[in-house]
């Protein structure tokens, strides 16, 4: 990724061979080098939250497997039928509540069920407000 984003920046910057020179043209290119950047930093921060809400999704997921014991015990890995659904159903599922649950919205579509799963998600609550946190930052520090 980044050789592909250094290429594109090389080639930016590259200056104009035609022999012209013209005034009103801006030869270091300095504004779209500065959007290059500053989508290139956002894309990150896009592709850390949805890395950040896959693992957790998946901890999440083998955890609540491994605590039900019997069909019959309330869970969230039971509430939701996800034994009967396939992997990508699963994943689907699973990264949309921890991407509501990080980001503090917890639409209550799907929740935690058993005490044991409040407690965990307690602790991923407290990691999900320092990551929100630090991606706001990061945002911020983008636009200034």
């Amino acid at each position: 990724m980044r050789s592909w984003f250094r290429g594109k920046l090389v080639k930016t910057i590259a200056n104009d061979r035609s022999g012209q020179q013209n005034k009103t043209v801006d030869n270091n290119k300095i504004m779209t080098q500065i959007f290059l950047i500053k989508g290139f930093q956002v894309f990150r921060l896009l592709l850390f939250i949805l890395i950040l809400s896959y693992f957790l999704g998946t901890i999440w997921f083998i955890l609540t497997k491994n605590l039900t014991d019997s069909p019959d015990e309330w869970t969230f890995y039971n509430a939701y039928n996800l034994e009967d659904r396939d992997n990508t159903q699963n994943l689907t599922i699973v990264v949309y509540f921890m991407l509501t649950t990080l980001s503090t919205v917890g639409f209550g579509d799907y929740n935690p069920k058993s005490e044991v799963e409040r407690i965990i998600m307690t602790f991923i609550l407290l990691i999900g407000v320092a990551c929100v946190s630090w991606i706001i930052q990061q945002f911020m520090d983008i636009l200034v």
